[in-house]
């Protein structure tokens, strides 16, 4: 038996982020034209381009967006993974996250620029007293400390950067290996 164009939808699919990087240009597009233009620009880009290209032909092989000579949109299946990442509202409009993705040059520029975002300074204290003993100080050493550096967490801020740079990959990494799978 043969089933020819036949598409095979996960439920909750996992968006990597070179994934959402070409959703979201999709989405920032005026018309299927440029959108087509920018998801097809990264053909011979080395690496990044590569990831781009996969990423490309993978969402559209799981149905999430079209991709035809001269016309690139994203679909309904496309718009709620987006919706579920929290990269559009639900007046299908660019969130703050979305934005970032859809007008970086690159999805590596997108992720530097949400994990700055994410690390941004905390907001000021309200001034209200607190009654503890060791208010104002780290009553475990940093890891930056314990390494022997010093006592600010420059060393740990690095390491969850990285763990977060290796999770990221290890999930598309997994992504593409059930896709593998179908």
């Amino acid at each position: 038996m043969t089933i020819i164009n036949e598409i095979r939808q996960e439920g909750n699919i996992s968006l990597s982020h070179t994934q959402k990087f070409v959703l979201a240009k999709l989405i920032a597009s005026e018309t299927p034209l440029t959108a087509y233009e920018s998801v097809s620009a990264y053909d011979s880009k080395g690496n990044d381009g590569a990831n781009i290209v996969a990423a490309r032909d993978q969402l559209t092989k799981l149905g999430l967006m079209t991709y035809r000579q001269g016309d690139a949109q994203i679909t309904d299946v496309g718009t709620s993974s987006m919706n579920d990442a929290n990269l559009i509202d639900d007046t299908g409009g660019l969130t703050d996250d979305g934005n970032i993705y859809a007008y970086a040059a690159t999805p590596v520029e997108a992720e530097n620029q949400l994990v700055t975002q994410q690390h941004s300074p905390a907001p000021a204290p309200d001034g209200t007293p607190i009654d503890d003993q060791n208010a104002g100080r780290d009553p475990i050493p940093s890891s930056g400390a314990a390494l022997g550096g010093d006592n600010n967490d420059a060393l740990s801020m690095e390491s969850l950067d990285l763990f977060q740079d290796i999770y990221s990959r290890y999930k598309e990494v997994e992504f593409l290996n059930k896709i593998k799978k179908l």
